[in-house]
């Protein structure tokens, strides 16, 4: 077997090239999360394990739902959000999760 070379389109993600649009989409909108981290690394594990920030305290699915979401309405419509924007985006989050835990 032989290794040969074809063309391919390659996406431009926030940090790296992908082979699908919707990865390099998802990782635009991973690299806003990142930015609005607020994360605190951990002071003696066993007694301060430090605090995490809002995205890293939802579970798995309502963290990706986050990404979808912002993905849908920030990168796809090629416009920069707002901090009033993300915030918004927050809110709906934590309530929807609020929503979905109260019954």
């Amino acid at each position: 077997m032989m290794v040969s070379m074809e063309p391919a389109t390659v996406y431009r993600g926030a940090t790296r090239r992908y082979l699908s649009r919707r990865a390099a989409e998802r990782s635009f909108a991973k690299a806003a999360f990142m930015k609005l981290c607020e994360c605190e690394p951990p002071i003696h594990a066993d007694r301060y394990p430090g605090a995490t920030c809002w995205y890293h305290s939802l579970p798995t699915v309502a963290a990706e739902r986050a990404i979808d979401i912002y993905t849908e309405r920030f990168v796809k419509a090629g416009r920069e959000p707002s901090g009033e924007d993300v915030e918004a985006l927050i809110d709906e989050i934590s309530d929807s999760e609020a929503g979905e835990n109260d019954g």
